[in-house]
């Protein structure tokens, strides 16, 4: 069955075959990765890898789950300078945390 690896890096995008394995690296800028916390880079990049089209309250809900209360507020105030649509992903999962407290 093959399988695919992605990792992000400041380098440049290269894919490389290993048997059935694909590996990417895919790039990113650096601000993206070296500012933020090891979760907040991730969940970042997850939702960049999602897409701001592909991003609903289920997958918002999904991911928040896994963060507890301290980590959604360190993501929050790192990602104060993101780009909008993800700056309001973050929003949602503060609020919905906040509600269901």
């Amino acid at each position: 069955m093959p399988s695919v690896v992605r990792y992000v890096s400041d380098g440049p995008y290269r894919t490389y075959q290993y048997g059935p394995y694909t590996i990417e690296f895919r790039h990113t800028a650096n601000r993206d990765l070296s500012r933020l916390n090891p979760v907040a880079a991730t969940v970042v990049q997850a939702l960049k890898a999602l897409g701001k089209d592909g991003v609903t309250e289920e997958k918002l809900d999904i991911i928040s789950s896994r963060l507890d209360n301290s980590q959604i507020d360190k993501l929050a105030s790192e990602t104060h300078n993101a780009t909008s649509w993800l700056m309001e992903a973050v929003r949602k999962m503060q609020r919905k945390r906040a509600q269901n407290a």
